[in-house]
């Protein structure tokens, strides 16, 4: 998990969202209110649809607008097994991490690998592939 993820807030720009993802070499960032409260994830896809759409006007728009409701999250204390089944099911690699309602990280695949055995990975992947 990556702690401390960089999370947008309620007043980010598209345009700077798209920088701070470029920046972070990131697909997605989460997006919390004043409190650290997940509101939802913005992805660069949604960024790149808005400013293909919207051009210059795009510099005006809110990050807060490109969000959905129902993102998939993981609590600090859920297994990397229930983790990765929530990826899998979710077609995500990154999840963000709540501690109750509030963002405390970002689990991606590449957390999962570098923190258990391959082969235990390996094989839950290969299990959760065949559901």
């Amino acid at each position: 998990m990556t702690p401390g993820a960089s999370a947008l807030t309620e007043t980010t720009t598209v345009a700077e969202a798209a920088m701070r993802m470029k920046i972070s070499g990131v697909g997605s960032l989460p997006l919390c209110d004043e409190t650290g409260r997940l509101l939802g994830m913005v992805t660069a896809r949604e960024v790149l649809r808005i400013v293909r759409a919207l051009d210059s006007h795009a510099q005006n728009f809110k990050a807060r607008d490109l969000i959905r409701d129902g993102v998939a999250t993981v609590q600090l204390e859920d297994s990397i097994e229930s983790a990765l089944a929530t990826m899998a099911l979710q077609e995500h690699t990154r999840l963000p991490v709540l501690s109750g309602k509030v963002l405390v990280g970002v689990l991606s695949r590449d957390d999962i690998g570098r923190a258990g055995p391959a082969i235990q990975v390996e094989e839950l992947l290969g299990i959760i592939a065949q559901t």
